[in-house]
């Protein structure tokens, strides 16, 4: 039984378009990271990763539970830094094109419109006052 013979041509082929491919994977990364990052502070999104959600979750032994898939990204983009997001909440006010662009960014997630609320949280070290009526 012979073995196959390539060329140099076609493998320098091959790794050419291993590389392209590794780059735009890259490019999707880098993206999605920094749409992230530029809605960190904005209380108009609200991402949930798929390992938040997943430690939320009931049991799924629950009777009646119907607990919705997992959502994964592929193992070459979780190597370069990447995870899966399970659902992004949007508030109404954001313009329709940047939820147009994380419905892209994020294809893997579920995307709700809904009125975000972020509870203001009282500051623990504050002095406690409780008003006694004297007399």
């Amino acid at each position: 039984m012979t073995l196959p013979r390539f060329s140099l041509r076609l493998l320098l082929l091959a790794v050419a378009v291993l590389c392209a491919w590794l780059a735009w994977e890259r490019s999707v990364v880098t993206k999605r990271q920094a749409f992230r990052r530029n809605c960190n502070g904005s209380s108009q999104f609200v991402f949930t990763t798929e390992a938040s959600w997943q430690s939320r979750m009931p049991s799924s032994r629950l009777a009646g539970a119907v607990i919705p898939p997992r959502k994964t990204v592929s193992w070459v983009r979780e190597l370069l830094g990447d995870e899966a997001i399970q659902s992004i909440a949007i508030d109404p006010s954001v313009r329709e094109d940047d939820a147009a662009t994380a419905g892209r960014l994020f294809p893997e997630a579920n995307i709700y419109r809904m009125r975000i609320f972020i509870p203001a949280t009282p500051q623990i070290d504050a002095p406690l006052r409780i008003d006694v009526p004297v007399g």
